[in-house]
């Protein structure tokens, strides 16, 4: 099985996740409305960098990494 072949470049990292990067280093409690304001970008756009592109998602009060894998065997 092979992937057809698709034009186009592949994806840059773009400057808003780049500012939600930094920001979040800074604070990982700062909320995605807060984000948005900090970086002049939609609600929507921010959620979709931290979940899809940073691969975060919000434990409690924080954006974390997400630790699991698509593999769901587990022996223990």
């Amino acid at each position: 099985m092979e992937d057809d072949v698709r034009s186009g470049k592949p994806k840059k990292i773009s400057s808003n996740q780049e500012k939600i990067t930094a920001l979040l280093d800074e604070d990982r409690r700062l909320t995605v409305r807060k984000l948005s304001e900090n970086v002049d970008a939609s609600l929507n756009t921010v959620h979709r960098v931290i979940a899809d592109e940073l691969k975060m998602s919000k434990v409690s009060d924080r954006w974390v990494p997400r630790l699991l894998t698509d593999d769901a065997s587990y022996d223990g």
